[in-house]
C-alpha cells in the first residue's frame, strides 16, 4: 500500500502506487485555475511563491498519536518489520541503521488498552545523529504489554481504510511532527506552527509546555502545567528556574486562523472553522490561543462560531447534507479552512479508541463531503497529531537553520522535529491515485507537518505565519502532490458501518 522504505522491501500485490522523484523537478501546468500568492520571509526578504489552484476549501482531519510505521508496517509484509533478533536496550543508543539492533515490531490493534508516554522530553532523545536515545518507555496507564511495547504496529485489520485511501488518494512520505511533543503542543503547531518556547509566546524560550494535569487552554480559571527546562544541560521536567510553569494559555502574533479572516476582506473567503468534541479538550488548539479565546468566550451555544463543540462533527455533516439537498437553509457556509478533531473513542489514540471506530468515523466524514457538491473545490488532508510514543525507522532531522535577522529567529527555541506521522491527502486534483511523494526539500528528503499551513497559506493567498510553516522551503506547499491540469478525478465512496450516536455526545466508554 504505501512506498517501501528499504530497497530490498517489497509493495504487496494488488497495489499500485506512482512513486514521485524526489530527484527531479516536478512540473506543473495549471490550465484555467486561479492565481494566489503567499509570502515568504528570508532575512527580511519577502519572496512571492506562487501556486495557482482550483481548491476554495480545505479540511485538515488530525486523529492521533501514530507513526507511520506503527500505522502502515503491516503493508510491508512480515520480512519488513520482522527484525528478528535483538531486544529492548535500556540508557543505550540503538541504531537506526542497524535492523538487527532492533526488538521485532509486534501487532497491537487501534483498541490497545495502553497509552505510551510521549511528552516532550521523552520525545526530545531520538536525534537527528540516527540514534534511538530513548530510556524506556512506560505506559501511562500500566500495565504495559511488554517492555517493547513501543516497537508495535496496528494489524492490517484495523487499517484497511486507510489502506483504501492511501491507494485511492494520495500519501506524503516522510511527514515528520513538527515537534517532539504531546498534543497540547502537537495541535498549537497545526494551526500556528509554534507552542510554548518560541518567540512571539508569552512562555520562556528555555521551556517548552507538557500537556495539561487539568482543563487545557485559556479556559478559566486557567491551569498551568509543568514544562521542560531547556536551559539545562540535560533537558529535564519541572518548573522554571524561577519556580513558576507554564501556562497553557498562549498567545502568538498570529495564527493561520486569523490569517484566514483577514483575508476576507474584500475576498469570497468562508472565515475558519475548528470543530472538537469539548472546549476543555487539549484538541480544541483555538482554545489554548488568548486572543481567539477572547473571541469564543466559553459559549458552548454559539453554533455559528467558528469554534464548534461538536461531537463525531454531526451538525458538520448535517450541515453539508443541507447544502447538497437543499432541502433546509445551511446553519453556516462550508467554512474555507476547517479543522476537525475526533471524539476520543474514534481518535485511534491507544487506550482510548474502540477497535476500529477510528476509520469508520473518518469515513463518514470524508464520504459527507466526497458525496457533497463541494467535492470539486476541495482538499482534505489526513494526519495524526504526534508519535504518541510510537517507533519509526526513519530518524528525524534538525530544522532548517534560521536566516540571521528574520523576526522570528529564535536561537532559544526548544523544539525540533520528530519522528513520521502519516499524511494523507484526499482531492480531486492529486496527482494520480496511488500517488505517493518523496519530493524533497534543499538537502533534507523531509517536510514537517507544518506544510499544512504553507498549503494553505499558497491555496488562500496569505501572508506567511514565519514560524515552522517557512522551514519547509521554498516552493513546497504540496505542489508535487496536485495536478490542476487534469479534469477532476470522481470520488470514490467508503464502505463504513459508523452511525453516529445521539446529537452533542460522543460514544460511551467501552467496558474495562
Amino acid at each position: 500500500m504505501l512506498v517501501a522504505c528499504q530497497s530490498n522491501t517489497s509493495v504487496p500485490p494488488g497495489i499500485a502506487l506512482q512513486e514521485a522523484s524526489a530527484g527531479a523537478p516536478v512540473s506543473i501546468a495549471f490550465n484555467g485555475a486561479r492565481s494566489s500568492h503567499a509570502w515568504r520571509t528570508y532575512g527580511g526578504v519577502k519572496r512571492s511563491v506562487s501556486f495557482p489552484t482550483a481548491i476554495q476549501h480545505v479540511v485538515v482531519i488530525s486523529m492521533e498519536n501514530r507513526t507511520v510505521d506503527d500505522l502502515f508496517a503491516g503493508y510491508y509484509g512480515q520480512a519488513w518489520h520482522g527484525y528478528g533478533g535483538g531486544r529492548w536496550q535500556d540508557r543505550k543508543n540503538m541504531d537506526l541503521y542497524n535492523p538487527r539492533s532492533l526488538p521485532t515490531l509486534q501487532p497491537n490493534g487501534l483498541s490497545a488498552h495502553f497509552s505510551l508516554n510521549h511528552d516532550h522530553e521523552t520525545g526530545w532523545r531520538p536525534e537527528s545523529a540516527g540514534h534511538w536515545k530513548q530510556e524506556p518507555i512506560i505506559c501511562r496507564d500500566p500495565p504495559c504489554p511488554r517492555t517493547d511495547t513501543p516497537f508495535s504496529y496496528v494489524p492490517t485489520a484495523d487499517t484497511s481504510i486507510y489502506a483504501f485511501l492511501v491507494q485511492n488518494w494520495a500519501f506524503a512520505n516522510n511527514v515528520l511532527q513538527a515537534n517532539e511533543g504531546p498534543s497540547f503542543v502537537a495541535h498549537q503547531y497545526l494551526i500556528a506552527g509554534q507552542s510554548g518556547g518560541i518567540a512571539g509566546s508569552r512562555s520562556s524560550p528555555y521551556a517548552e509546555a507538557e500537556n495539561p494535569k487539568q482543563t487545557s487552554g485559556c479556559y478559566p480559571p486557567g491551569h498551568h502545567i509543568a514544562s521542560i527546562n531547556m536551559s539545562l544541560p540535560v533537558p529535564s521536567s519541572g518548573p522554571l528556574d524561577d519556580g513558576h510553569p507554564i501556562s497553557t494559555c498562549e498567545e502568538y502574533q498570529n495564527t493561520i486562523l486569523d490569517e484566514i479572516r483577514a483575508a476576507q476582506r474584500g475576498r469570497a473567503l468562508e472565515d475558519w472553522q475548528y470543530i472538537a468534541y469539548s472546549d476543555t479538550s487539549i484538541w480544541a488548539a483555538p482554545l489554548g490561543v488568548q486572543h481567539l479565546w477572547d473571541q469564543y468566550n466559553g459559549d458552548a451555544n454559539k453554533a455559528k462560531e467558528p469554534f464548534a463543540v461538536d461531537p463525531d462533527a454531526f451538525n458538520f455533516v448535517r450541515n453539508l447534507n443541507r447544502h447538497t439537498r437543499r432541502a433546509q437553509s445551511p446553519i453556516r457556509p462550508f467554512a474555507s479552512l476547517t479543522y476537525i478533531t475526533p471524539c476520543e473513542h474514534e481518535s485511534d489514540h491507544p487506550e482510548l479508541s474502540l477497535s476500529d471506530d477510528g476509520p469508520q468515523w473518518l469515513a463518514w466524514v470524508i464520504n459527507a463531503i466526497g458525496e457533497s457538491a463541494y467535492w470539486p473545490t476541495t482538499t482534505i488532508i489526513v494526519t495524526w497529531d504526534d508519535w504518541g510514543g510510537f517507533f519509526d525507522h526513519v530518524p528525524s532531522v534538525p530544522r532548517v537553520v534560521r536566516p540571521p535577522r528574520n523576526k522570528y529567529d529564535n536561537p532559544n527555541d526548544p523544539n525540533e522535529w520528530g519522528f513520521r506521522v502519516p499524511f494523507i491527502v484526499i482531492s480531486p486534483y492529486v496527482k494520480a491515485r496511488g500517488y505517493v511523494s518523496n519530493r524533497m526539500r534543499s538537502g533534507f528528503a523531509y517536510r514537517s507537518q507544518s506544510v499544512i499551513l504553507q498549503y494553505v497559506e499558497a491555496t488562500f493567498g496569505l501572508p506567511a505565519l514565519g514560524t515552522d510553516d517557512y522551514q519547509n522551503g521554498q516552493r513546497d506547499g504540496l505542489r508535487d502532490v496536485f495536478d490542476f491540469s487534469q479534469s477532476p478525478l470522481p470520488y470514490l465512496p467508503i464502505a463504513t458501518t459508523f452511525t453516529p450516536g445521539p446529537v452533542g455526545s460522543c460514544p460511551p466508554d467501552r467496558p474495562r
